[in-house]
């Protein structure tokens, strides 16, 4: 190249890293620009170069994938793994971890992933430094082996302020979820028509539809507070857990009242019912299932105990015992046993049932009806005596049971 007497020019020398050889040399020769008299000065230039590489080291816990696994857990809990991170090259670099909102089948990539420390310095040849990341998910998502987390390694010697080398993706593996359960029967759960003083059983089945154990506890509802109050008093989920072994509700028992149910699994909860007073009795009871959506019934889900408390009673209306006969007053007795039609009439005065017109020898047959007026079955005993100042010639007792209708 040519130039100007009295001018100064610039050259531009272009390194490109070739093997690991770091030394090199410059040959510039002088000549006039005609090349008249050749070649009138030759200079041997020495120039080295350093070559180095910037190498960062990261070891986590690895699922079978290779992705750094959290596995299973439950919406609100949380889960730490620790990566080691080691620069093992000659210089000082930097790490920054970001994280990309990748592809999630449900929920935000921003909120449940955080890594402390999320950059800092590395000084060569120094120890591993252990990154915490920490999963903590609000609401249910699942991730398989998705490149989500990105650590951008910066060489703090190439231009201003360093330059990002490097960025390596790290895949991840985690899902959330709700408890899912099931409660059969369904509420609610009625024992029907009780004679008062016995005792009945039914048994309410829990069932874990899930991937994780969860809690439950049965509970009355809970007193009714100001909307200042419900802001601040603990949601069921922070109440401590009652470790009773049952609880007694009115005429209801439920036992157990709380225990563990792992997944797949199933726990019989027995329900006894030991009415009193009669009449109908009804509780509200809930089931408060650990780790459920807290919007699907944040006090537990609501079920109902009924049941109703009986005597067993006969209808006492003579006109339906004695419908099929006439039903007359005591008064003109003679003329009523003389005009009657039939083999039989009821005086309501005396509270007495006459066979009519039957001679001696003959055999008569009357039919009375004997309603059950209760919910409840109950047994009759019908008996022949004799009236006072009587002789007795014949009676017996004889024996029959009544459903309720």
């Amino acid at each position: 190249m040519g130039e100007a007497a009295g001018r100064d020019k610039d050259l531009e020398a272009v390194f490109q890293k070739n093997g690991l050889s770091s030394v090199c040399f410059l040959l510039p020769q002088v000549s006039d620009t005609e090349n008249i008299l050749g070649i009138v000065q030759a200079e041997t230039i020495k120039v080295s170069v350093e070559v180095y590489d910037v190498n960062l080291s990261i070891n986590m816990p690895e699922g079978p994938d290779g992705s750094l696994e959290f596995g299973t857990i439950n919406v609100l809990d949380n889960k730490q793994q620790v990566l080691s991170l080691q620069n093992k090259g000659l210089y000082d670099i930097e790490y920054s971890f970001k994280l990309t909102t990748g592809s999630a089948k449900r929920g935000d990539l921003e909120s449940p992933f955080t890594v402390r420390p999320q950059g800092a310095v590395l000084k060569a040849s120094r120890p591993p430094l252990k990154v915490e990341v920490l999963f903590h998910p609000t609401t249910e998502m699942f991730l398989e082996s998705k490149p989500i987390l990105l650590c951008q390694v910066i060489d703090l010697k190439s231009g201003q302020g360093g330059e990002t080398v490097a960025t390596i993706p790290v895949r991840v593996s985690a899902r959330a979820v709700y408890s899912k359960d099931s409660i059969e029967p369904a509420s609610p759960i009625d024992f029907g028509a009780m004679v008062k003083g016995t005792k009945k059983s039914q048994v309410l089945i829990v069932e874990n539809k899930g991937t994780l154990n969860f809690k439950f506890l049965i509970h009355r509802a809970p007193p009714l507070q100001s909307s200042e109050q419900e802001e601040s008093a603990p949601s069921v989920r922070e109440r401590k857990r009652s470790t009773q072994a049952q609880l007694t509700a009115g005429v209801f028992t439920v036992s157990p009242c709380s225990g563990s149910v792992g997944p797949g699994g199933q726990q019989k909860i027995t329900v006894d019912c030991s009415p009193g007073a009669e009449g109908k009795c009804e509780e509200q009871l809930y089931i408060d299932i650990s780790n459920r959506d807290p919007k699907d019934n944040p006090l537990g889900i609501p079920f109902t105990l009924t049941a109703e408390s009986c005597l067993p009673a006969l209808v006492e209306d003579v006109t339906s015992i004695f419908e099929q006969y006439p039903i007359h007053s005591n008064v003109n007795l003679r003329q009523t046993l003389q005009s009657v039609q039939g083999n039989g009439v009821f005086i309501r005065d005396d509270n007495k049932f006459i066979f009519t017109k039957v001679q001696v020898g003959q055999r008569a047959t009357a039919r009375f009806k004997i309603s059950n007026g209760s919910s409840v079955p109950c047994d009759v005993v019908l008996s022949i005596k004799a009236l006072p100042g009587e002789v007795r010639t014949r009676g017996q007792g004889e024996r029959c049971s009544l459903k309720a209708m």
